[in-house]
């Protein structure tokens, strides 16, 4: 399966009209994965503490769980900086119809990985390293929770927030 990010790819050009796509592709083989999946507290997103209004009023909007190749790597923006890791994968995170938490869900290959869970991905601008604005919270994505993770074929993986 190839999947296509659009958190990666979908870029607005400084200075121009309209959106450029970027490759933000991830190659899972179907015969071979796992899934992750999760639930994530209504009380993390709409404790006002949490700053999860910062990017958007509408408590709805920026809840990610951003996802890194190996166990114990520090969570960071997408940035396309060479410099630190950029997620391998991005998951929505969703309050579904008649719930009161919110949850998440993908597919990732056999492996170790870093799970992050923000309410800021609304803030992610992927053509810029949002530790080095001269604005902060023009730009910044705060990650409140990061586990390790290891998915293995042919199974579930579950990891909710907050982490216990």
């Amino acid at each position: 399966m190839i999947d296509w990010d659009a958190r990666h790819g979908l870029v607005a050009p400084p200075g121009q009209p309209g959106y450029m796509l970027r490759p933000a592709f991830r190659i899972v083989d179907m015969t071979e994965y796992g899934t992750l999946s999760g639930t994530v507290l209504a009380t993390v997103i709409t404790d006002s503490a949490n700053g999860c209004d910062v990017d958007d009023p509408d408590l709805d909007v920026g809840n990610a769980v951003y996802i890194f190749a190996g166990s114990g790597v520090l969570a960071e923006d997408i940035d396309g900086d060479d410099t630190d890791a950029d997620p391998i994968a991005t998951a929505d995170v969703e309050q579904g119809m008649g719930e009161s938490d919110y949850s998440y869900s993908t597919i990732l290959s056999p492996g170790d990985y870093t799970v992050a869970f923000t309410c800021q991905a609304g803030n992610d601008d992927p053509e810029t390293d949002d530790a080095n604005n001269a604005d902060p919270m023009a730009d910044t994505v705060v990650f409140f929770a990061t586990a390790d993770v290891t998915i293995v074929a042919d199974q579930e993986a579950t990891l909710d927030f907050p982490l216990p």
